[in-house]
């Protein structure tokens, strides 16, 4: 019979919609040979987020140090342990303080003193038991090429970029079927078209996981699926219908929530280091200078065919095109090094006077 899962055991494999605490036990591996063993509280959306945090935030403060042990535990409303007990309202403000990542940037962790010798006592035991049983009837796999995953492996296992135009039968890769490949394929060209390119969408329609449609397609050759078929960028069609002044009123209340946040003594973009915060920020002047040369060469045959219009009079050129004589200057004032605005267009010396 299968075991049943208990709920922690659920809760590791899910993905939430919001942050959860978790309560982390590990074990620290520094480079001199020596160890420690830790306790902490991690938040993050899922149990796979927070190993990552983890290990990431370890060889960040010690270098050279890596996590080789992980347990954890996730806090929720009816959550009772020996360790903790059932949590108080207090108890949950103290882990909300003392979760990571935090504004400090500090992982905050206990040294779990009677633990560091957890793992030579469950090493000491095996090798009891192990001579215990004899020769014959170990527990766990013989070292070498003796052990029973390499007697009965089938056959060995073919390189990814080696698997195109081949098929796998569960014993060994055999050559795909001509006919049953390009079937396969127009089945798919046809699931992307339907779906406008989207992977997800495709292989729901043909009734598959995401995972699996993407290793079908990388096993047919000759084709190119991300030119041929390039998916949609993400957020592309995102407040697509919103009118201008139900966007202003979005970005206004994005301004407010910022600001909030700021006076409560959050620093936007913490979590970036300075290298991410500083690419950021080159990539954003980047594209705001992009925006800006774009906009420059839009307005100048506008504001040359207003001139043309009004016989280069500037107020009368604002006027005709609806705008103020402070967007005008400002826009000849910076295409000035496209067009010479006082040799091409000069002022009536009535004007000049």
């Amino acid at each position: 019979m299968r075991r049943k899962k208990n709920l922690q055991q659920k809760l590791r494999v899910k993905k939430f919609e919001y942050h959860q605490y978790w309560d982390v036990l590990y074990i620290e591996d520094y480079k001199d040979g020596t160890y420690k063993t830790f306790a902490a509280i991690i938040k993050a959306k899922s149990a796979d987020l927070v190993k990552k945090i983890i290990k990431q935030k370890v060889a960040e403060d010690t270098e050279g140090s890596k996590v080789k042990f992980l347990q954890l535990n996730m806090f929720h409303k009816k959550f009772v342990s020996k360790k903790y007990g059932k949590l108080t309202l207090d108890q949950w403000e103290n882990i909300r303080n003392a979760a990571f990542p935090n504004i400090s940037n500090v992982l905050h962790k206990k040294h779990m003193l009677h633990l560091d010798g957890l793992r030579e006592m469950r090493r000491e035991t095996l090798k009891r038991q192990n001579l215990e049983r004899g020769p014959d009837n170990q527990i766990g796999f013989k070292k070498g090429k003796d052990n029973w995953s390499s007697i009965n492996r089938p056959k060995e296992a073919l390189p990814k970029d080696q698997r195109q135009g081949k098929i796998w039968t569960g014993g060994h890769w055999k050559e795909w079927d001509r006919d049953d490949l390009e079937k396969t394929k127009n089945s798919i060209i046809n699931a992307l078209i339907i779906n406008n390119n989207v992977r997800t969408k495709a292989a729901e329609y043909l009734g598959m996981n995401r995972g699996h449609l993407r290793t079908i397609m990388l096993r047919i050759p000759n084709i190119d699926w991300d030119k041929e078929y390039p998916p949609p960028k993400p957020f592309s069609n995102v407040n697509r219908n919103l009118t201008q002044e139900q966007r202003d009123n979005i970005s206004k209340r994005m301004k407010k929530v910022m600001q909030k946040r700021i006076a409560n003594g959050e620093a936007p973009f913490a979590h970036l280091s300075k290298e991410q915060a500083d690419a950021a920020r080159k990539k954003g002047q980047e594209k705001a200078a992009a925006r800006r040369k774009e906009s420059i060469k839009k307005n100048i045959p506008i504001i040359q065919d207003a001139l043309s219009a009004n016989g280069n009079i500037r107020r009368r050129a604002a006027l005709y095109l609806g705008k103020s004589d402070k967007w005008l200057q400002y826009w000849m004032d910076s295409s000035s090094h496209l067009v010479n605005w006082n040799k091409e267009y000069p002022c009536p010396k009535w004007i000049k006077k």
